[in-house]
């Protein structure tokens, strides 16, 4: 039986309070208690699994009531505020969540070490306040803290006493989607691995903290700093070959349009749909269940085939008008060997006035008043560019920009004038004729019967 015990303070920790009835006990480590618990209605209180504040002595067994998942807690390494001990000697379960690396309350990173050993601290130890080599934890230096981790931390702070007074609405409440952010983001940040559900050692201030920074980094200058953090798990994760979402962010994506986060996450989806209307070179299936209809539809970059339909075109001919620079796109080749792309819609846009102006061989010929064959003398001759053909982008019929043969038909009557003769005063054109030499006047049968007949008669 203890003589002594302390009465639960708001927000103190399970391992904290057992630590402080093993200290107003002088029982000299926490394990000892397991020989006043060792009962069927009062099992241990072992400090590795306990979670969450306590209410009273026999509550240090039972679930969190919060039910936030393991992963979220730390109580393998202890952290405190020197500050928040000198203050009130109660250690605040708050410390011991994992993501939690800075107080709010006063501004400081949280410390881990002892300020004398420096060595770890320890839940298997005697005093509260103290170290095992006997230092003071209260009299430690503080650093400040830097304004990332400070946003974060207040943000888990708010959500713990949003849910801790009753007004969460699911099992786990707003702690729960709060803390999943961070997890979510940091591990994509920090570049660890492909899957942000693998996380190793958050026990540690370091390891936690950098995960902190990294889902700071992602949420500070919104959205820019989201829009980085995409293009940086494109590059590390994503496969460059292919235009669909879900192989080019792969986790994340998944996570961030998860069903049961649509509240949660409504800001991370509309700053993921703002990347991929400002930035996704790549097409949306219109079957998309993730996206929003707007965000589909406002999507500037288009399906090959869909620019083909808008255009009139076959879809061989728009590959090969991005090739060629006339479309603005990109194109990637399967592992089957076919090729898809997207085109961009202002470029699509672009093309489709220009090439409703574009005139055929036939129109072509008539506009310059000459033939087919002296259309393609012009042609080889570079003269008369073709800007679609059997030859170019194996359309069967050759079109040219109206510019391209309005230019020419201009230069052709510019030198018809200069080589005109002049007007004589009345109106007439001077031409100087030569009279024929013997030697260019051709005979006819008309000049030899007349010849015959003046023989005759003489």
């Amino acid at each position: 039986m203890l003589l002594i015990r302390p009465i639960p303070q708001p927000g103190e920790s399970r391992q904290g309070y057992l630590l402080r009835v093993t200290d107003a006990n002088a029982l000299g480590s926490p394990t000892r208690l397991c020989t006043i618990f060792d009962s069927r209605d009062h099992p241990c209180p072992t400090s590795g699994g306990m979670r969450g504040p306590v209410a009273w002595l026999g509550h240090l067994s039972s679930p969190d009531p919060q039910g936030l998942p393991g992963r979220y807690w730390n109580t393998r390494q202890p952290r405190y505020c020197p500050v928040c001990l000198q203050r009130s000697p109660i250690w605040q379960a708050l410390w011991q969540l994992v993501f939690y690396v800075a107080c709010h309350v006063h501004r400081t990173d949280l410390v881990e070490t002892c300020p004398e050993c420096l060595r770890p601290l320890r839940w298997a130890r005697g005093e509260l306040m103290a170290c095992e080599c006997g230092a003071d934890l209260r009299a430690g230096p503080t650093r400040a803290s830097a304004p990332g981790r400070l946003r974060i931390s207040s943000a888990i702070a708010d959500a713990w006493q949003h849910d801790l007074i009753g007004n969460s609405d699911t099992t786990s409440g707003r702690i729960e989607a709060v803390m999943h952010r961070v997890w979510l983001l940091g591990a994509y940040g920090v570049g660890l691995t492909r899957r942000a559900q693998k996380l190793a050692h958050l026990q540690r201030l370091e390891a936690a903290g950098n995960v902190v920074d990294a889902a700071a980094a992602a949420l500070d200058h919104w959205p820019a700093g989201f829009f980085a953090l995409l293009d940086d798990v494109a590059a590390k994760y994503g496969n460059a070959g292919t235009t669909r979402l879900t192989d080019r962010f792969g986790g994340l994506y998944r996570e961030v349009f998860a069903a049961s986060r649509k509240e949660a996450f409504a800001d991370l989806r509309a700053g993921f749909e703002s990347y991929v209307l400002q930035r996704w070179p790549g097409q949306l299936a219109a079957r998309n269940r993730r996206l929003s209809q707007s965000a589909i539809e406002e999507h500037v970059w288009i399906p090959v085939s869909k620019a083909a339909k808008e255009l009139h075109w076959r879809p061989q001919r728009v590959r090969s008008a991005i090739e060629r620079g006339l479309l603005q796109g990109r194109l990637v080749e399967r592992a089957s060997g076919r090729v898809s792309g997207v085109v961009h819609s202002s470029s699509l846009a672009r093309l489709k006035a220009d090439a409703s102006t574009w005139m055929d061989l036939v129109r072509a010929c008539e506009s310059l008043h000459i033939g087919k064959k002296a259309a393609k003398r012009l042609m080889a001759a570079g003269q008369l560019p073709a800007i679609a053909g059997p030859d170019i982008d194996g359309h069967p019929v050759w079109q040219f920009r109206r510019e391209a043969v309005d230019a020419l038909g201009a230069l052709n009557a510019l030198e018809s004038r200069r080589t005109r003769p002049p007007l004589s005063p009345y109106g007439e054109r001077f031409e100087t004729r030569l009279p024929p030499s013997s030697s260019d006047m051709v005979p006819c049968r008309h000049t030899d019967a007349i010849s015959r007949t003046l023989v005759t008669e003489q």
